[in-house]
């Protein structure tokens, strides 16, 4: 009864405590993304590390195949017929190995976003297929661009040569590269259509670590779940330059090793 009594002890509203959580409101919303921004960067990192490691293997093996299979080839055009070739009856194996390495890493960003919006993790069916159909897209992407990169690459004089060349350097180069977008692309895209089944309306982009003039104009803007955060042609500017983006961006990355992440909004 003491508690109901205005000016007792009980009767928290004399001392302000409303006030004071009002005060506290932003800077516990502060903390929270900090450490949202710091757990982020951690478990993209760690995304990164898995995927550089995977695509490396599939690279490796790559270079091997690709090379056993032209080694008699000595025509420029009969041997980018053979690479195309050889990566269009390579995808069903690259998919079941994307899916492999790619499963996991969707698995615990699943748990992760669906804890955030406080909903249930995807069943075992629902994780097969988001899953499946993701790395039938990345095996997909993977191949075709591997195959443009390598017509590029060769040379009429020396078509062998220039073959292997090219892929060494791939091998070299190429998982770090594939891992600074894909790592992203993966946890954003997850979590995304984690929060899109759960019923969630509107996103947030987040920026984390030094994020460039671009990615910095994009912290706190808000769009509805199946919006762009970013449309084709929208124009920003960027220090005294203007820059017309040339796709629409529904998720991070915006560039090799962007760092931003979207959140419920």
């Amino acid at each position: 009864m003491l508690g109901s009594v205005p000016g007792a002890v009980g009767d928290h509203r004399l001392y302000g405590d409303d006030e004071r959580t009002k005060e506290k409101e932003p800077y516990v919303e502060t903390r929270r993304l900090v450490s949202q921004h710091q757990m982020e960067n951690r478990e993209l990192e760690n995304v990164r590390k898995k995927i550089e490691a995977f695509m490396l293997k599939v690279l490796k093996n790559e270079e091997v195949k690709i090379l056993e299979a032209t080694k008699e080839i000595k025509d420029i055009g009969l041997m980018e017929a053979a690479i195309i070739h050889w990566h269009e009856e390579n995808i069903p194996v690259l998919k079941l190995e994307a899916e492999r390495a790619l499963k996991p890493i969707i698995k615990g960003v699943n748990k992760v976003a669906a804890k955030r919006a406080e909903v249930k993790v995807w069943t075992n069916e629902e994780l097969e297929k988001y899953a499946t159909e993701y790395s039938q897209g990345f095996a997909n992407k993977h191949s075709a661009i591997s195959a443009l990169i390598a017509h590029k690459a060769i040379t009429a004089e020396d078509p062998q040569e220039s073959l292997k060349l090219h892929l060494s350097k791939q091998t070299e180069t190429r998982p770090k590269k594939i891992s600074e977008s894909e790592a992203s692309k993966v946890v954003n895209n997850t979590k995304r259509a984690t929060w899109k089944k759960a019923g969630v309306e509107k996103l947030t982009w987040r920026t984390s670590g030094d994020p460039c003039e671009l990615c910095a104009s994009l912290e706190g803007r808000v769009v509805g779940i199946d919006m762009a955060f970013i449309k084709a042609g929208e124009e920003f500017a960027v220090g005294e330059e203007k820059i017309v983006h040339k796709r629409s961006t529904l998720s991070p990355p915006l560039h090799l090793g962007c760092d931003c992440f979207i959140d419920i909004g």
